[in-house]
């Protein structure tokens, strides 16, 4: 048997790359909004979105679509036009 088949649950439980995208995608966003909504708000937005995308089997372009959509919800929390 394959790695991914005898230990798939133990790779979907391990958290880091979720936290390393997590640190790679907060500061952006921190940047850009800062001042509209608190860098606490900013990240649990951006940890929701992450989580949404724990399961998908192929990760490329999370990181991508988790920005666009975390800009999308700052914004219109914050009021802001888009």
């Amino acid at each position: 048997m394959d790695l991914a088949h005898e230990r798939i649950d133990e790779i979907r439980g391990d958290h880091r790359q979720h936290k390393m995208r997590l640190a790679q995608l907060v500061p952006g966003l921190v940047r850009e909004f800062s001042g509209r909504l608190g860098d606490q708000e900013i990240r649990q937005i951006a940890d929701e979105i992450l989580v949404s995308y724990d399961d998908v089997p192929v990760r490329s372009f999370v990181l991508t679509l988790a920005n666009r959509r975390a800009r999308e919800i700052i914004k219109q929390r914050s009021a802001m036009p888009a």
